[in-house]
């Protein structure tokens, strides 16, 4: 949850552009102790405005069916299977005041305070990938090719969730209607500690366990992490300590 939680503002818009070209659609496949799914990312404008479907099934059976939808400053979780959606609009604003100007050096800067290390190049669907090592809490893999994840491999303890592209096409042509909320769906506000993830919000454990962990002093925090995770860097606990507390604030102001 809290690599999650990170990589969203690592990967955050910025006031230009959240992505290295202008416009792609990439469909993923995903494995996760969750079941089998797919993802489909269409964006538009750099990022500013994207639309994001994921789908999970298991044993047959549609047990997720989300929609991100962004366009400027609005932003929107959708459970298609219930037709409900959240607005998240501040969690975007949140990762867009975190990132300041410079998109791509931020992003760096961060992954390395996490420990992250670029480990080199690989390439994929014909795209030159940089490759991105983080053992936080876990081990990721990422490929990344403009700021756009194209492989995702995070081990955690016995655990093992991927998510590998498996269509790229750039220079795509767009709607307006693409990043519009589909009809008949139910709109409510996002509630606190919601929207941290691209494909919507926390479960009631994950809320509760989160806030929890933002009334923590760093001391405290700091014990919690070294007790999950004895070798965490202490520049890397700092990091995620100060990106809950910017989550809190942001909450509390609503």
């Amino acid at each position: 949850m809290l690599l999650l939680f990170a990589t969203q503002i690592i990967w955050a818009q910025n006031e230009y552009k959240r992505y290295g070209i202008k416009s792609a659609k990439v469909e993923y496949k995903t494995v996760s102790d969750e079941g089998m799914g797919t993802k489909t990312l269409l964006f538009d404008d750099y990022g500013m405005k994207e639309r994001l479907r994921e789908t999970i099934s298991k044993n047959n059976h549609v047990i997720k069916d989300n929609l991100t939808i962004l366009n400027g400053e609005k932003a929107y979780s959708v459970d298609l299977l219930t037709n409900e959606a959240t607005d998240i609009s501040a969690s975007f604003q949140m990762a867009n005041a975190m990132a300041g100007n410079d998109l791509a050096a931020k992003g760096k800067d961060m992954l390395e305070a996490m420990g992250g290390k670029m480990t080199g190049y690989a390439d994929m669907l014909g795209k030159h990938c940089e490759k991105w090592e983080l053992n936080t809490m876990g081990k990721t893999v990422l490929l990344i090719y403009k700021a756009i994840p194209l492989s995702t491999k995070v081990t955690v303890m016995s655990f093992t969730s991927t998510e590998e592209a498996t269509s790229f096409k750039e220079g795509v042509s767009t709607n307006p209607s693409d990043f519009e909320l589909p009809s008949g769906v139910v709109i409510a506000e996002q509630e606190y500690g919601e929207g941290l993830g691209s494909a919507g919000g926390m479960t009631d454990e994950e809320r509760e366990h989160m806030e929890k962990m933002q009334k923590m002093t760093y001391e405290e925090f700091r014990d919690f992490v070294k007790k999950e995770q004895p070798d965490a860097k202490e520049e890397e606990i700092k990091l995620i300590y100060k990106m809950m507390k910017a989550a809190a604030a942001s909450g509390d102001k609503k």
